[in-house]
């Protein structure tokens, strides 16, 4: 198991950001999930269309083959507007 932080920006306007994506991390089975909203923040440049966006950190373990698929899973989710998930050491 390794140990991971994603930060996900979702729309402004998005109430239930937080609850959906703990719900797919533990529907993965991944281990001592620990989330923080950063709130709503403004972006450098537009993206999509957004000026602002609400930032979530989020800590967890999984393991790498976990990890690649949770990968796959934000990048088909339309409320997302940019996610990054790193290795943490």
């Amino acid at each position: 198991m390794k140990k991971y932080e994603l930060t996900i920006l979702f729309a402004k306007d998005n109430k239930e950001a937080e609850s959906a994506t703990t719900a797919i991390l533990k529907g993965l089975g991944v281990k001592k999930i620990k989330s923080n909203s950063w709130g709503v923040k403004p972006l450098a440049y537009p993206i999509k269309k957004h000026t602002q966006a609400l930032y979530i950190y989020f800590e967890f373990e999984a393991d790498p083959k976990t990890a690649k698929e949770l990968g796959l899973k934000l990048k088909l989710q339309e409320n997302i507007i940019r996610s990054l998930l790193v290795i943490a050491e």
